[in-house]
């Protein structure tokens, strides 16, 4: 690859510039500071895409929390004795 390739006015999707060809840690700073928090637009997606995706991730939190919870096995049989 050659530098001249990456000459010019280039984005890694629309609206978002690509860094400026720098070391590690520029680039580093670059995505902390510049670039927005990762969202469906970014990979081209509609904004529902993420409503999806966050529901099925609810979902699987609230599912395991539950399968945690303790289960008493002789709850309700009244045998106590």
């Amino acid at each position: 690859m050659k530098p001249d390739m990456l000459e010019g006015e280039m984005n890694l999707a629309p609206g978002f510039p690509i860094p400026p060809n720098s070391d590690y840690k520029t680039y580093h700073n670059y995505i902390d500071e510049v670039l927005p928090a990762e969202s469906p637009y970014l990979y081209g997606l509609h904004p529902n895409a993420e409503i999806g995706f966050l529901t099925a991730t609810s979902d699987n939190l609230f599912r395991t929390v539950l399968e945690m919870q303790p289960r008493d096995a002789g709850a309700g049989s009244g045998g106590g004795q």
